[in-house]
């Protein structure tokens, strides 16, 4: 989402981050090696500052490589599912090919491999579903950094339009 603003006949193009509100992380190599995280606070001609630790932190744009925003944490049902499925449907394979030679006089209680693999695969699948359902992971956007650098004209609107696409 864009954020775009009429002050004075001057367009200016920032992205449309709320201020202390948006969890942003930056990726900064020379000022640190691993991603800076925090709140956004601004964004001006020169620079991107961000609350980190309590504390602002101001990254001129030619320190700035990357840029994301958080689009909140998500829970992994379906890949715990799709984890789950695999690991239980190779071990009832396994457990399936073991059991072929085995033969019992009162009743066959070993089932084909493939039989043996898809109940495996739907127990495994449905067990996976509650580490993926409780194991939340923090989702991200990448906003382009040449939008960031690219505002004109003054800090302050008169009128903002926030237009978005979805």
């Amino acid at each position: 989402m864009l954020a775009l603003a009429l002050s004075g006949g001057v367009l200016l193009l920032t992205p449309s981050l709320a201020r202390g509100q948006d969890w942003v992380r930056v990726h900064a190599p020379s000022v640190s090696e691993t991603w800076l995280e925090g709140r956004f606070v601004a964004v001006d001609t020169e620079s991107l500052t961000i609350r980190a630790g309590g504390s602002e932190r101001r990254l001129s744009h030619a320190e700035v490589e990357r840029v994301q925003v958080s689009l909140g944490k998500k829970s992994n049902t379906g890949r715990g599912f799709l984890i789950g499925a695999g690991l239980g449907g190779l071990t009832g394979w396994l457990i399936g090919d073991s059991c072929t030679g085995f033969s019992s006089t009162t009743f066959n209680v070993c089932p084909t491999n493939p039989a043996a693999a898809l109940m495996g695969a739907l127990a495994g699948g449905l067990l996976g579903l509650i580490p993926g359902a409780l194991i939340k992971t923090e989702k991200w956007k990448t906003v382009p950094v040449d939008e960031l650098r690219l505002q004109v004209g003054p800090e302050q609107a008169t009128v903002a339009v926030r237009v978005g696409m979805r």
